[in-house]
């Protein structure tokens, strides 16, 4: 397992175009990916979940990446939020 944690520094916060991106990244591993803010839980494979987590700029999100292809997923999941969030 992997984890990542990462503040926001997007003034907009984790809203829905890069959540979308996002979402798209993740789909593309097999891994099972969580994101956790705000006290919550969400599936990074959905978008829904995503946003629900009301992930405003300066929170903090821990992420874990759990599976065969984890390493690749945690690099290019650092890279997304630090190039997009």
């Amino acid at each position: 397992m992997r984890q990542y944690h990462y503040t926001i520094k997007d003034r907009m916060g984790i809203h829905t175009r890069p959540a979308g991106l996002f979402v798209n990244e993740v789909n593309k591993y097999e891994s099972k990916i969580i994101v956790m803010a705000n006290g919550k839980t969400a599936n990074a494979e959905s978008l829904t979940e995503i946003m629900d987590l009301d992930v405003e700029s300066a929170d903090r999100i821990d992420i874990e990446i759990n599976g065969p292809d984890e390493d690749a997923a945690y690099e290019r999941i650092k890279a997304f939020f630090e190039d997009n969030l």
